[in-house]
């Protein structure tokens, strides 16, 4: 993934054969652990926001995420928490 960042700057593609390409319209983001004092507030494209949940529509060619996983992953200090709310923790990429 790495190699593929780095390229970037150089305006060259993000393509490596291990990655997953999907297009999305929009995401949305609900945080699942309750902020820390000092930690309350989340970075989007370098803009700060409040650590809240937030939808973010994606203009064609103007978005791009990564994962070192390829998935979604949940730390598992969030995990406890997660299953004791009643309402979905996040909702997947819409395709």
């Amino acid at each position: 993934m790495f190699k593929g960042i780095e390229r970037g700057p150089r305006g060259e593609t993000y393509f490596l054969n291990t990655h997953h390409y999907m297009k999305t319209q929009a995401l949305r983001v609900r945080p699942i652990g309750s902020p820390q004092k000092g930690r309350d507030i989340f970075a989007v494209d370098g803009e700060k926001i409040p650590y809240e949940g937030f939808h973010m529509e994606a203009h064609k060619g103007l978005l791009r995420s990564f994962s070192m996983h390829g998935e979604l992953l949940v730390p598992d200090t969030f995990k406890e928490e997660a299953k004791r709310r009643t309402s979905p923790t996040w909702v997947g990429l819409d395709a």
